[in-house]
């Protein structure tokens, strides 16, 4: 027999967002938006049962967010590169001895709500409490096309939330 859930959310909201980064906005996204959550297990097994799965432990969550901003502004791609400078226009970056961690320290707040809701609807919102850029970026320029900025963030948890909570919030 069926059973029925009450309360299971409906109409997740993963599109166009306006991006605000650690309180600062960063405009508009275009193209779409990637969220990725995964758990990650390790299969447990025994010499009597060979390969066969027995039992299966949980040991990590990860959460990736993918975007392109519309607005290219140096600011937006100091955001992008971590451990940049900026100074008026100019951006900077490179340098920095492997090794380093700059993190957790550096993880900023992002916060994505969805264009086509007012902004008194957080209905849609994805709050993510601590990401970081990945590291990785790809800017590509076609000839008569705006530029845009494609980011990936990477999820960290933040411990000061309770456990289950400690990566992101969806809705209001």
């Amino acid at each position: 027999m069926a059973t029925a859930f009450a309360g299971v959310a409906t109409n997740f909201k993963v599109g166009n967002y306006r991006v605000s980064l650690g309180g600062t906005d960063l405009g508009y996204t275009v193209d779409g938006s990637v969220i990725v959550i995964e758990e990650e297990w390790r299969d447990r097994t025994g010499d009597q049962d060979g390969t066969t799965v027995l039992d299966r432990v949980k040991i990590g969550e990860n959460m990736t967010i993918s975007l392109k901003l519309k607005e290219f502004t140096p600011a937006n791609l100091s955001k992008a590169l971590l451990g940049s400078t900026l100074t008026s226009a100019v951006v900077e970056w490179g340098g920095q001895l492997a090794g380093v961690k700059t993190g957790y320290s550096n993880a900023l707040a992002l916060l994505l709500h969805p264009l086509d809701l007012d902004d008194a609807v957080l209905t849609g919102d994805w709050n993510v409490w601590k990401v970081v850029p990945e590291g990785k970026l790809e800017i590509p320029g076609r000839s008569g096309e705006d530029l845009v900025l494609p980011i990936t963030f990477k999820a960290l948890p933040d411990t000061s939330k309770a456990r289950g909570v400690r990566l992101f919030k969806y809705g209001a």
